[in-house]
């Protein structure tokens, strides 16, 4: 059985390539992000399907079409913060790691999706002195 996923954060490096393995092994891909994927191969893929959407933006989330044995892979992340101190990043990063984790979560419950894969990058292990 072929599996599908749902891919959000999917126009970044590490998405694409996801993207790529998932689409060459026939398995159907939904990419969800706020711009298309940049690597062209991705969206030549007969297996891809692309779907604008803010993580951040609950109503947003009501574009998505599921299955019931979706695979969701959150590698959401915002890129195009500026360079700050720890102390100044927790309050920029917040909406970006947490209320994206968030408004996942609820849409997989209301779903009823029961599969995530999920990669965190930076302010996810708390603070430190």
């Amino acid at each position: 059985m072929k599996l599908r996923h749902i891919v959000f954060g999917g126009s970044g490096t590490l998405g694409s390539e996801l993207i790529l393995q998932l689409a060459a092994r026939l398995e159907e891909v939904i990419v969800c992000d706020y711009q298309p994927p940049t690597n062209q191969k991705v969206l030549m893929s007969p297996f891809v399907q692309f779907v604008k959407i803010s993580l951040t933006n609950e109503e947003s989330f009501n574009r998505i079409a599921t299955s019931a044995n979706d695979v969701v892979h959150h590698l959401g992340a915002q890129q195009d913060l500026p360079l700050t101190t720890k102390a100044q990043g927790v309050e920029l990063y917040w909406s970006a790691i947490y209320v994206s984790t968030k408004n996942i979560l609820r849409f997989m419950c209301e779903r009823r999706l029961r599969k995530l894969v999920y990669f965190g990058t930076d302010y996810v292990y708390g603070y430190s002195e």
